[in-house]
């Protein structure tokens, strides 16, 4: 996990988000493909939320271009001899220090990460049979992934700087022979490279990054397929991953949902309010940016107590923390009164002391509470 990742899973764990020089981005909510396999009628994926560390697995049908999630045991049945870019739950394995990346065909590669930010540039490095290879990027990238196809590899790059992680260079293409770069591919889904496969059924070279993934022309370089990861609700009402062709067709309210593991999302559906997406406002920003409690921004958001409630003790674990810190931002005397019984109900030590904070910022935030004029209310959410 990069530097920014550990300090926002740190404060996730404490019980809120915490932003060191940067707010909350759009993609943060969704999990980060780290590796891609293939069968001849579906690719599958590895993800991991980096923030809230929990794992998923989902495939997508060649024909249909559907998505389904799959737990951990189907995703090995179909794709534990599958070929693809193969890494740790991590995204990689470390080696004395280094990341040892693998390309498919099983090519071996040492990386270490560079570092720019605070007036420092490390460049990054890489390595094969001792011989080191120069990236020809940004002096600033690093590689996270390397693939072989013919006779040329594959680099995905990302950019370590003080305020986390970022992206510049996307793909580099060089040749293999002599190391020059002879092509680069800017992803509209993201310039964080996290994995790259070569597609065996097909002239094709997926890539993985912070926002989906792209699907490249193996012969010219070029995106097929510009592929935005999302949470939407499907026919039956239940919120699941899919691929979108905007960011705006992401569904903040299905991520909420599944998020808070909500009983019913069709009544949470209708009780959400929608969040207005533009210039200027992120999707769920409100819910990643660490405020006071009660904040008064989060007025419109108090028909989702009970969720933020009940997701204390059904939610996956980290996410229980995270429902901590959104239960603590509603400025609704209802929470004070259910506090007591909810850090009395809860057994775990560290959920229990985050409640604990949360009733003695309250306690406290209370006295200097103002409420948000109802037309600033109405500019920063909206029901459709």
């Amino acid at each position: 996990m990069n530097g920014r990742g550990a300090l926002l899973l740190a404060a996730a764990l404490a019980g809120g988000i915490a932003r060191a020089c940067g707010e909350y981005d759009g993609w943060e909510h969704l999990p980060q493909v780290h590796e891609i396999r293939f069968r001849a009628d579906a690719v599958g994926f590895a993800a991991h939320h980096e923030y809230f560390d929990l794992p998923r697995w989902f495939e997508r049908d060649r024909r249909a271009g559907e998505v389904r999630e799959l737990t951990r045991e189907a995703h090995a049945v179909r794709y534990a001899d599958a070929p693809g870019s193969r890494t740790s739950l991590r995204g990689w394995d470390e080696v004395g220090g280094h990341l040892k990346l693998v390309a498919s065909d099983g090519a071996e590669y040492l990386a270490e990460e560079g570092y720019c930010g605070e007036g420092e540039v490390r460049p990054g490095t890489l390595a094969s049979g001792g011989r080191r290879i120069a990236i020809g990027g940004d002096e600033c990238d690093s590689v996270a992934a390397v693939e072989h196809l013919g006779d040329h590899r594959l680099l995905g790059t990302y950019r370590p700087v003080e305020c986390g992680t970022w992206g510049r260079t996307g793909l580099l293409v060089q040749r293999r022979s002599d190391g020059a770069v002879v092509a680069r591919v800017l992803p509209a889904t993201g310039r964080v490279v996290r994995a790259v496969a070569r597609d065996p059924f097909a002239p094709l070279v997926w890539v993985a990054t912070e926002g989906g993934v792209e699907v490249i022309d193996a012969r010219h370089f070029a995106t097929r397929e510009a592929l935005r990861l999302a949470m939407r609700f499907d026919a039956s009402q239940r919120p699941r991953l899919a691929f979108v062709a905007r960011v705006e067709d992401d569904d903040p309210v299905a991520t909420l949902a599944w998020m808070l593991a909500v009983a019913d999302p069709a009544v949470f559906r209708s009780a959400a309010p929608a969040f207005r997406i533009g210039p200027g406002k992120t999707p769920l920003y409100d819910h990643f940016m660490s405020g006071a409690m009660p904040a008064p921004f989060f007025a419109p958001l108090t028909p989702l107590r009970a969720a933020y409630r009940d997701a204390v003790a059904r939610a996956a674990p980290p996410l229980r923390r995270w429902a901590v810190n959104n239960l603590c931002k509603l400025p609704d005397r209802a929470v004070d009164d259910e506090l007591p019984a909810l850090i009395a109900a809860t057994a775990d030590e560290t959920l229990r002391a985050a409640l604990a904070r949360c009733q003695a910022q309250r306690a406290e935030g209370w006295a200097h509470y103002r409420p948000m004029p109802e037309q600033h209310l109405r500019n920063r959410y909206r029901r459709d």
